[in-house]
């Protein structure tokens, strides 16, 4: 009888030490889902490190020099795995945590087009990424600078799940281990970065650039208890260039410029900023330029996000009452949030919504009262429900 040796789960490679290089490495699993005839489409990297686990309760893969790039399509990295095999042995955290502390100045994954076609469907989750010098996770569709091959022309990278991971915090999540940037979006379409902590770094924690990408649900800026504030330089999510967007109940704190950025060199639209908790940053939204935008009649000016017009409230005996001046005949989404101070323009806490049209003939008034307890002061922002391009904060009111 001949028997052939074929591998029992074809579309998988496997971590199952925390070496730098050789067989059962992170490097050579990287490798090989490279390699289509050792793993064919769509390839997933599973961690089964073997052995007692460390006394962290978290196992440590930490490079000696910068990891290959993923070139080609169709990859997860699922740290997960490593939980279903060995048990939950950081009951705080994730089981693995890549570390870049001895790759010199270097990035950590990097998943890249390189001009071939469009990049289907990464996806990194549940992991740990420290001290790289650069960007944690990074997803480059072209065009792309500085990128040995690249041709002219458009090649996104598309349908991209960032979920579950510690970025910029230790295994615990509890004390910053900074990367440079947290993760990158360039030029990605229907990509997703979704209950992650994002907290630490040095420049910002979440940049994208591309449409139709969904931030949701992360710590950023702040420690997984969300009891101490541990902000990412300058900007928590930057979103550069952006069509489509939707930055939807976060945490966003402690960052030194805004919790939100809307910024590039042509006019983002349709970036929809909803039902975040933003605090301890020095500015809430700003769609650039950079600073408080005000106001002007009618809306007709032009920019991040159409320079959406944002409300003018005034509170009175727990009445809020406010008007918008806006694009006529046109439904506007109105968010109403506390906030702790009377500087800054950021929401705290959401409180409520309402929709309500702005007719040409005259400007829309709102009245409600504020729940109990609410305050001391009241912000709020407006989208408009046509491009779903949402204002900065307008000023607090107490």
């Amino acid at each position: 009888m001949l028997l052939i040796a074929t591998p029992a789960f074809p579309n998988q490679v496997f971590v199952t030490n925390p070496y730098d290089s050789g067989a059962g490495s992170l490097r050579q699993a990287i490798l090989d889902a490279n390699n289509l005839s050792k793993c064919p489409k769509p390839c997933q990297i599973i961690f089964n490190i073997t052995g007692p686990p460390p006394a962290s309760g978290f196992w440590t893969i930490e490079p000696l020099s910068p990891l290959p790039q993923f070139w080609t399509d169709q990859i997860s990295i699922d740290g997960a795995t490593q939980t279903a095999f060995s048990g939950d042995t950081n009951p705080d955290g994730p089981e693995v945590v890549i570390s870049g502390a001895m790759a010199g100045v270097s990035n950590g994954l990097v998943f890249n087009s390189l001009g071939s076609g469009t990049y289907l469907g990464a996806s990194v989750t549940a992991l740990g990424f420290v001290n790289w010098s650069d960007r944690a996770l990074t997803f480059v569709g072209l065009p792309w600078r500085g990128v040995p091959g690249a041709t002219a022309g458009v090649n996104p990278i598309r349908s991209v799940t960032v979920a579950g991971n510690y970025i910029g915090m230790d295994g615990y999540g509890r004390l910053p281990e900074p990367n440079g940037d947290g993760v990158m979006l360039w030029m990605c379409e229907e990509c997703r970065v979704v209950g992650n902590l994002v907290s630490g770094n040095t420049y910002s924690g979440i940049l994208a650039w591309g449409s139709r990408i969904q931030i949701r649900n992360n710590n950023v800026g702040i420690n997984v208890a969300r009891g101490k504030v541990w902000g990412n330089g300058a900007v928590g999510i930057d979103v550069s260039e952006g069509h489509g967007v939707v930055v939807a109940g976060n945490v966003i704190a402690g960052h030194s410029f805004a919790a939100v950025a809307v910024e590039g060199s042509t006019s983002s639209d349709g970036v929809f900023i909803s039902g975040n908790s933003m605090l301890w940053n020095a500015f809430g939204i700003d769609l650039y330029p950079w600073g408080s935008t005000p106001n002007d009649p009618g809306d007709i000016d032009a920019g991040q996000n159409g320079l959406q017009n944002y409300p003018v409230l005034a509170l009175q005996g727990g009445t809020l009452s406010g008007e918008l001046d806006s694009t006529p005949n046109t439904d506007f989404l109105i968010e109403i949030y506390e906030t702790d101070t009377p500087t800054g323009n950021e929401g705290t806490r959401y409180l409520t919504s309402f929709q309500l049209t702005r007719h040409a003939a005259g400007l829309p008034s709102v009245a409600l009262i504020l729940p109990s307890g609410a305050g001391p002061y009241s912000t709020a922002t407006a989208t408009d429900m046509r491009s779903r391009s949402t204002s900065e904060f307008c000023d607090p009111v107490s």
